[in-house]
């Protein structure tokens, strides 16, 4: 957040990972701030999220009795 504050730019959080859901995506909605900001390069905005991870599974054991 720091960043964002020092350069003069926005710190968003989105709600959802899944921006398609709202329509828009992250690429369109900084493009959108690049856009009305009259930013043409350089630091746009900064998006924060909280990316759900299902990447570990849990196993059964037989040998711990459940």
């Amino acid at each position: 957040m720091a960043t964002a504050e020092e350069a003069g730019r926005p710190y968003l959080f989105l709600a959802s990972a899944h921006t398609h859901a709202s329509g828009r995506s992250k690429e369109a909605m900084a493009r959108a701030i690049a856009e009305q900001d009259g930013i043409a390069e350089g630091l746009v905005c900064i998006f924060s999220v909280l990316e759900p991870c299902l990447s570990f599974a849990g196993v059964l054991g037989t040998d711990h009795g459940w």
